[in-house]
């Protein structure tokens, strides 16, 4: 049997403007929420402390250990920052009787979004805080 419910995935990073991400939950919401379901994702770009060090190094050299400490410390930041703006999330939703889930997920943006595509079957994915140009084959909406 298909699934008839109305499904929005929305995936944002720890610096996305939630302002914004707020502003299609609410209209969404406003729609009503009778057969309708949420997925908030917050990705972290795995590659990101990556190209971070990189450009350090440009800038100074910095030792294997350092490099690695470093790369590790931006990673939890990131993390800390993206579970954070997901508990305001949540604060929000709980007093909706809308169906959600909130996720944190840490990879290749391409791949996070195919497998949350593939699990979650939405009928619409908006993504926000995310390079879409090499994502050109999928059917995203940006929230801008």
């Amino acid at each position: 049997m298909k699934d008839l419910k109305e499904k929005l995935l929305i995936v944002v990073t720890p610096d996305s403007p939630m302002e914004k991400v707020n502003s299609v939950i609410e209209n969404w919401i406003e729609e009503g929420v009778e057969d309708k379901e949420l997925e908030l994702v917050m990705f972290i770009d795995d590659e990101l402390p990556q190209t971070v060090s990189s450009w350090l190094m440009y800038v100074a050299f910095l030792g294997g250990k350092i490099e690695s400490e470093m790369k590790r410390a931006i990673l939890n930041e990131l993390r800390e920052r993206g579970r954070e703006l997901l508990q305001e999330e949540e604060g929000k939703l709980m007093n909706t009787n809308l169906s959600y889930h909130l996720k944190e997920r840490i990879g290749d943006v391409e791949e996070v979004l195919i497998e949350e595509i593939n699990n979650f079957k939405p009928n619409r994915v908006m993504v926000n805080g995310i390079d879409v140009s090499k994502l050109a084959d999928m059917d995203l909406e940006v929230i801008e």
